[in-house]
């Protein structure tokens, strides 16, 4: 009998429980593309925020590859159409395969978005927020760290922009409420986006000042 387990039933104080808090980012609060704003913010050295064409490029190529992103995935999910994990596991019974039996009782430890699964916009804007911020500084190696002003005593280190984007897709199975295969191709998809973005639609060195 195959299961969904986790940080969804498990302890609410671990790690992974407070991986997916920490990264929610529900319609109230910044969103995913509102952090990387932020994460973009906090990496910017005092000499950088002088340099104010440098600055306004910067935010410029983020967000346009974030907007993208956002269209990229939304339209994915509404192309496909899959079910929430909260879905899978309470109706599957009826998916076909007698290796997986329903769980009427599962929840998920964050509660599921009122749109298609697949794929994960968390991943497909961290994918292109850190892709698009590692072609503008040269490298995915950037010490930074991340504050949530919900937890403001609980500020993340990260020594890595990928690192960071992989953290917030994999919070999105820690809750519960994505696959492992949407948070894969999101971020896959969140880069690629990135990528055309730097090499089309800004056409000069995207290191350059």
């Amino acid at each position: 009998v195959l299961r969904i387990r986790g940080a969804a039933q498990g302890d609410h104080k671990s790690e992974q429980s407070h991986i997916a808090n920490y990264w929610s980012c529900f319609s109230y609060t910044a969103t995913p593309a509102g952090r990387w704003n932020d994460i973009l913010s906090g990496i910017f050295s005092t000499a950088d925020e002088r340099d104010l064409r440098k600055v306004a490029r910067f935010y410029a190529i983020l967000n346009v590859a974030l907007a993208d992103a956002g269209l990229a995935a939304w339209d994915s999910k509404y192309h496909y159409e899959f079910w929430r994990p909260i879905q899978a596991i309470r109706q599957a019974g009826a998916d076909g395969n007698p290796l997986t039996e329903p769980d009427e009782e599962w929840i998920s430890l964050l509660e599921s978005p009122p749109h298609p699964e697949y794929v994960s916009g968390h991943s497909a804007f961290s994918g292109a927020g850190a892709a698009a911020l590692a072609a503008l500084f040269g490298s995915d190696t950037v010490h930074f760290v991340s504050h949530n002003p919900d937890y403001p005593d609980q500020d993340r280190h990260y020594t890595s922009l990928w690192a960071c984007a992989e953290e917030c897709g994999m919070s999105r199975i820690y809750g519960g409420i994505h696959f492992s295969f949407s948070n894969r191709e999101g971020l896959k998809l969140g880069r690629r986006v990135a990528e055309y973005v730097v090499e089309n639609v800004f056409s000069s060195n995207p290191a350059a000042s």
